[in-house]
């Protein structure tokens, strides 16, 4: 049998005689040297859902291990995660009450901003980063502005621009648009280019990522958020939000 398998055998092709990847697979340590990949705790972003008030906490039934605290709870809850290693918070705002334009979201003594300039005075290791949407501070649920059963996408785009400056000037070091609004990169850039110097960031299939009907009073929409897949269109997508008009 080991003759006939032997026989049966293609012999590897002189060109390819030299191409032995295997070995930097040989060992632990080989892999290790060559990863080109790697996951470590200060490359991720952990997400903090921030209530007004004092001592605050609300647990979320569908994010286990996960509750809507309020400021002083949330600074708590981000030494703890700095302590851990972990490289930065993504804070989402829950206003207690809302509008059907989402204003609130603007409100520079909102649960973001508040808690946004508490861990900038503490300190802490972390890159801050702020959710920018409408649809915690709409009555309706929506990101954007309603007009009749449609969303107006270019009235909507104020909106968002104003609370991601309220939010630079809280102490965020990144705001991240979620509303999957045409032209929302490129109208917050236009807002945060006067004093406003910080990192724009496009957040793929949140759906997958964060069950929204569980941390939001709000059902989700998903005709506004960009998929993620296929890889193409998303980026295409997001390039066009980056457009200046």
């Amino acid at each position: 049998m080991r003759e006939l398998l032997r026989a049966r055998t293609a012999p590897v092709p002189a060109e390819n005689r030299n191409d032995r990847p295997r070995r930097l697979r040989a060992t632990p340590q080989l892999r290790e040297l060559v990863r080109e990949t790697r996951l470590h705790a200060a490359q991720l972003v952990a997400p903090i859902f921030v209530v007004s008030g004092r001592g605050r906490r609300e647990e979320i039934a569908s994010l286990k291990g996960h509750a809507r605290l309020s400021p002083d709870l949330a600074e708590a809850e981000a030494g703890r995660l700095a302590a851990l290693g972990v490289g930065g918070v993504l804070l989402f705002g829950i206003p207690d009450s809302k509008d059907v334009r989402g204003e609130g979201a603007a409100d520079d003594s909102g649960p973001v901003p508040e808690t946004l300039r508490r861990l900038k005075a503490s300190k802490l290791p972390l890159v801050l980063a702020a959710d920018v949407c409408l649809c915690e501070y709409t009555t309706h649920g929506h990101c954007g502005v309603l007009d009749g059963d449609r969303i107006d996408n270019d009235a909507t785009l104020p909106l968002l621009a104003e609370a991601a400056i309220a939010y630079a000037e809280a102490g965020a070091d990144i705001v991240a648009p979620s509303a999957m609004m045409d032209g929302q990169v490129a109208a917050l850039r236009a807002g945060l280019d006067g004093d406003h110097r910080l990192r724009l960031e496009t957040r793929f299939g949140a759906l997958r990522t964060l069950p929204r009907s569980g941390w939001l009073d709000a059902g989700f929409r998903r005709s506004q958020v960009l998929p993620d897949g296929p890889r193409q269109r998303a980026r295409g997508n997001a390039r066009a939000g980056a457009r200046r008009k």
